[in-house]
């Protein structure tokens, strides 16, 4: 609703939208600057044009029919569809959509109080804002941008509309939130997370992988081997029925050619497995080794030098605040030092320096190729 600006940014056929939503999307962005709170309490002319204009673009560019999102042919682009499945999601599952957003920002402790601490630590310690706030614009397509534009449109409208249903600190929702949670939970799903966690326990080198909660089934049959000559693809990827990794099924068609149907967890814009007129995959979870661990030379005089092809030098440091609830409105503020080294992320326990390397480290386009996968069924 009254963040309606990006999707009015994305949609290059303003005629459509018109003067009045124009200049209600300017003002959502001025309300945007101001912060959520004085954007909830703002009130007026204004944010009901918006609203009204948001859903009329809505109604006319998408359809909901249960957990199928479909834009009318030739005139939906990819970005009205990823809005109308971020607003549909949003409609069944919100307070999850809420929760993982406030887990990529590192501020879940706000919500889950000092048994969050670790996990907003590890957000701090991967370094992963940063990178986005340097490369958000230069490595992602402008594609994947609007898409990502319209997810979030598509979610802050739904916060709008249900500002009592709306978590401290979750609105307005970014495109960028939504890269900071791939790049969070892409190399969680193979276990960074868990080797993050041992090093900080005092571990020294690569951790097992707890193989006690993964499920999941696969299969596809090709013509040869069926009786009919048909091809079959079974996606059973045997998640939670709700939670963080919820698996959330629907149908997204729009006029630019992402015709799919499959799943996805919270808080993404893009089907994760699923099936198109072409061709379909699926996931599973495992444990392949995509992180390696080294173990530094420290300096003895000066804990924050560490050796480096026969030289030192010094570790990056900055300072973590991890915010916890106590009770009721009552907070504490957790400082921790976080480290970087030339081959990334650095954890100090008292049995020494431990650095790590892992897959997609520092990468942003993991939601810019599930996309393409999207694109390509």
């Amino acid at each position: 609703g009254v963040y309606w600006s990006a999707a009015v940014r994305y949609d290059e056929r303003v005629r459509r939208v018109g003067p009045s939503g124009l200049r209600a999307g300017r003002e959502a962005a001025e309300w945007q600057a101001a912060g959520p709170r004085s954007a909830f309490r703002r009130a007026g002319r204004g944010r009901n044009v918006l609203m009204t204009v948001a859903m009329q673009n809505a109604r006319r560019n998408v359809v909901k029919v249960g957990s199928t999102v479909v834009t009318n042919e030739g005139s939906g682009v990819d970005a009205d569809a990823a809005f109308g499945l971020g607003y549909a999601h949003a409609e069944d599952d919100f307070t999850a959509l809420q929760r993982v957003f406030l887990f990529s920002r590192g501020r879940l402790a706000t919500l889950d109080g000092v048994r969050a601490a670790e996990s907003d630590y590890l957000v701090q310690v991967l370094g992963i804002w940063d990178v986005i706030a340097q490369r958000y614009r230069t490595d992602l397509s402008p594609e994947t941008r609007a898409l990502l534009d319209g997810y979030s449109a598509g979610l802050n409208l739904y916060a709008a509309q249900h500002r009592g249903q709306v978590l401290p600190g979750f609105a307005p929702i970014r495109g960028e939130d939504v890269v900071a949670l791939f790049m969070l939970r892409l190399p969680f799903l193979y276990g960074l997370d868990n080797q993050l966690r041992a090093l900080i326990a005092g571990g020294t080198g690569k951790a097992a992988p707890d193989l006690s909660k993964d499920r999941a089934l696969a299969i596809a049959v090709g013509p040869p081997r069926s009786a009919d000559g048909a091809t079959r693809l079974l996606i059973n990827p045997q998640g939670p029925f709700e939670g963080a990794t919820s698996w959330y099924e629907a149908r997204v068609s729009s006029g630019e050619g992402w015709n799919l149907a499959g799943g996805l967890m919270p808080g993404s814009p893009v089907m994760l497995a699923g099936a198109g007129p072409g061709s379909g995959w699926a996931i599973t979870p495992s444990h392949p080794d995509l992180a390696d661990v080294y173990t530094l030379e420290a300096n003895p005089n000066d804990r924050y030098f560490y050796r480096f092809d026969g030289e030192w030098r010094r570790l990056q440091t900055r300072e973590a605040r991890v915010v916890a609830r106590l009770w009721g409105p009552i907070r504490v503020t957790f400082r921790r030092e976080t480290l970087r080294s030339a081959q990334g992320p650095v954890i100090r326990n008292p049995n020494g320096l431990f650095a790590v390397h892992y897959a997609g480290q520092d990468d942003l386009r993991g939601v810019e190729t599930f996309f393409r996968l999207n694109k390509s069924a």
